[in-house]
This record gives C-alpha cells, structure tokens and sequence, in this order.
C-alpha cells in the first residue's frame, strides 16, 4: 500500500527539509540473502523505509527486514523517512480494502425497501457514491501531496 500511496501523492519521502535527499544509489544493484549492494559495495540503510526502482522482482517501497527476492538489476535505491502519520495511514487504508475492497461490499452504498431510502457518505463533490479507497481517504491523502 506505500508503494501505491507514495505515487497517487507524487510524496516518496526522500528529501530532507535542506532539500537534499536521505541517499539515493544507482547503478548495479544486486541483493542477496536479503542485503543490499550497490556496485559491488554492501549498503548500510539507516533509516526505516527504502524504495528499490527499476527491479524487476522488488520494485517500491520496502521496510528495512521485509524479505526480498534475490536478483541483480541497474537502478535505484532511494533511502526513506515516512512520517508515523502515513504509515497509519497505509495500515488503515489496507483494512479498508480488506473490509471492503470490492464496491458490493463497501460500507458506501444505498438502500431502497418499501419506499423508504438512504445513501450513505457520496464523494466529496457531492455526487456520485464513493466506493474507492483514494476516494474514501482523499482528505486524509490531501495533507502529504507534493505538487510537481
């Protein structure tokens, strides 16, 4: 869910408030037994997240421990550091879609019974039912989005 959170807010949170980035390495990448090197030389990740681009077994985002498949590719490792505010929010936007994921079962839909009828939370823009997962955490979304 980071992965795709981090491109819908254009926000990978690898620069620091200098404007200069956490680290970011390119070039051949080879990862085994789950550590990381860069041109043959071991890479030390201090921080919590990193984001492996252009592989083709690992690409996105990843917590420092996650299990990795070993491979070796040209790209980029790109060091992290995501607020606890959106790793919450990657946790309950996941619970979200594993409630509901599919638009049958969200909680965002309408009911008619004997002429009696009710429509529950509709898009920000008023119109329209809300059953998406960017639709239902667009506010929330909102606080961490770069424009580029």
């Amino acid at each position: 869910m980071l992965t795709a959170i981090c491109q819908r807010i254009k926000n990978w949170f690898d620069i620091k408030a200098d404007h200069t980035p956490y680290g970011h390495y390119s070039g051949t990448i080879t990862i085994s037994d789950n550590s990381i090197s860069v041109n043959g030389e071991p890479l030390d990740i201090p921080t919590e997240y990193f984001r492996l681009i252009d592989s083709f077994k690992n690409n996105g985002v990843h917590k420092v421990g996650d299990m990795l498949t070993d491979e070796t590719f040209n790209g980029s490792v790109w060091l992290m550091v995501i607020p606890a505010e959106v790793i919450a929010l990657a946790a309950d936007m996941s619970q979200w879609v594993t409630d509901y994921g599919n638009a049958s079962k969200a909680p965002f839909s309408s009911e008619s019974h004997k002429g009696y009828s009710y429509t529950k939370a509709v898009s920000s823009g008023g119109s329209g039912v809300n059953t998406s997962v960017w639709a239902a955490f667009e506010s929330e979304l909102s606080a961490w989005r770069k424009i580029i």
